[in-house]
């Protein structure tokens, strides 16, 4: 319908801002704007489960990265991972190209 391609686009814009804000290291503020997300539970209940599984990598990436949390780094990425198994698995080394 309009009203989930209106939701889903801009979920997905809210998430480009918080990977730029990630990359720009603001975890800080990509932080917030997934707690936003994931507060408006209408819309994160409706958006596809790929959207949902960008927003539950850039937690796992903040989880692992900013706060040495590597159990729950694994298990966002294990949720991700169900809800888009398509998606191409990396390594943190290929993704910060050190």
């Amino acid at each position: 319908s309009g009203l989930l391609a209106f939701v889903t686009s801009a979920t997905d814009s809210s998430l480009d801002a918080a990977r730029e804000s990630l990359r720009a290291g603001r975890s800080d503020d990509t932080a917030e704007r997934l707690g936003k997300l994931h507060a408006n539970t209408i819309a994160w209940g409706a958006v596809p489960p790929v959207t949902r599984a960008r927003a539950l990598r850039l937690e796992a990436t903040i989880a692992l990265e900013d706060e040495g949390h590597i159990a729950r780094a694994k298990e966002l990425t294990d949720e991700a991972r169900a809800l888009d198994p398509a998606a191409p698995r990396r390594s943190g080394r290929a993704r910060c190209r050190c």
